[in-house]
């Protein structure tokens, strides 16, 4: 008599070891995603590294916290060609079987390190890139060429934050429709309960705001965030006599241009810029705010957007890349039409002027959203695709 074959039951059994690969280790949203799809990684039991191509390393410690190992790579911008060769070792030293890759030139690395390697490669798209920024000249033409010409030949897991940037994907680098899994950014529910971030208004008045209806924007400061698209909403709700205020916390290379924009418009008593600020720092202040407001131009599946939602807290958007599919306008959010101010000062008037309705639709976005965009509910899906690659012949 033959017993049941357990070999496959071990094999799901069995404890991944997977090295995942990023340009740097910045309070940016695929990082912070990354440190919780990690954290629930290592919590299932799984081996987990991640090595950083550049510096910054901020959130190396969050992830050395819940038991990830952090590599290093140090590399300076001009010596990203031999960011496959850090790779490469890094995952031979860790005897990782999975290299996960976020993030193009991450992805590239990767991509080049699995060249005649025996590693199951994933790689995750984060924002459909080509939709801000399109390949309009020879030098973008030959790079896109390249990436996704590797994507096709390298990449057995290709994932995507939303439905929105896979498709994308999809259509620029020629992959076959439905080839580009959707995983959605994970969030860690729990510590995300309302109850555990009671709302105190005096961390408004710390950064020298008045007592108005405050609107938080934190967002990294790029064009794609649209900071200017918000500034020109407030001066159309400070034209109609309303009491505003906002709050615009992150880093990036145009904070000067909008803190200037600010000084130049004189609204410095009423718009307040600080600089990148902790993520549980961010979390009190979506609290205490009145709504959280993204205006921008591009979007994979924003961090901070899902954390407010999470939260409980009101929204309003812009209804581009996968914001939609976090947001139903009118239900769990608001969500406006990008590039026009007009539209995103009337949904921030609606919000101040139908707080309870406000509040009942972010009571609705948490309920929906625990369900689906739980870290380790994530993780369990991202795992039975490593796993289903790594039984293919």
């Amino acid at each position: 008599m033959v017993g049941p074959d357990t070999s496959e039951q071990a094999e799901t059994d069995r404890p991944l070891r997977i090295l995942h690969v990023i340009e740097t280790l910045g309070r940016g949203g695929a990082e912070q995603a990354l440190v919780s799809l990690t954290a629930a990684q290592v919590a299932a039991g799984h081996v987990v590294g991640v090595i950083a191509l550049s510096a910054p390393y901020e959130l190396a410690a969050a992830l050395e916290e819940v038991g990830v190992t952090v590599y290093r790579a140090d590399l300076p911008r001009s010596a990203l060609l031999r960011a496959p060769a850090a790779v490469r070792s890094t995952a031979r030293r860790m005897d990782a079987g999975i290299l996960h890759a976020h993030l193009p030139l991450a992805i590239v690395a990767a991509e080049l390190a699995s060249i005649a390697a025996s590693w199951d490669l994933a790689v995750t798209f984060h924002i459909a890139g080509y939709e801000l920024f399109p390949a309009t000249t020879v030098q973008r033409r030959i790079r896109k060429a390249i990436e996704g010409f590797l994507t096709r030949h390298r990449a057995a897991i290709r994932t995507a934050v939303s439905e929105h940037v896979a498709r994308h994907y999809e259509l620029h680098f020629r992959l076959p429709l439905g080839s580009v899994a959707v995983v959605y950014n994970p969030f860690p529910i729990d510590e995300l309960d309302p109850a555990r971030w009671p709302r105190d208004r005096q961390l408004i008045r710390d950064f020298g705001l008045p007592d108005a209806f405050l609107m938080l924007m934190p967002a990294r400061f790029v064009i794609e965030k649209g900071h200017d698209v918000l500034l020109d909403a407030i001066q159309v709700l400070l034209a109609d006599g309303r009491k505003v205020a906002a709050l615009l916390t992150g880093d990036g290379p145009t904070r000067q241009w909008v803190e200037t924009a600010i000084k130049d418009r004189g609204m410095t008593g009423v718009v307040k810029v600080t600089p990148a600020l902790p993520r549980r720092h961010v979390l009190t202040l979506m609290t205490a705010a009145d709504v959280v407001v993204l205006p921008s131009r591009l979007e994979g599946l924003p961090m901070t957007l899902g954390e407010a939602l999470i939260l409980g807290r009101p929204v309003v958007a812009t209804s581009v890349g996968g914001v939609p599919e976090l947001v139903e306008s009118g239900v769990s959010g608001l969500l406006v039409p990008p590039d026009d101010p007009a539209r995103l000062a009337v949904a921030l008037a609606a919000v101040a002027d139908h707080p309870l309705e406000a509040a009942a639709r972010g009571a609705y976005a948490r309920a929906r959203l625990a369900r689906t965009l739980d870290a380790e509910a994530i993780a369990r899906q991202l795992e039975k695709i490593y796993r289903l690659q790594h039984r293919r012949p």
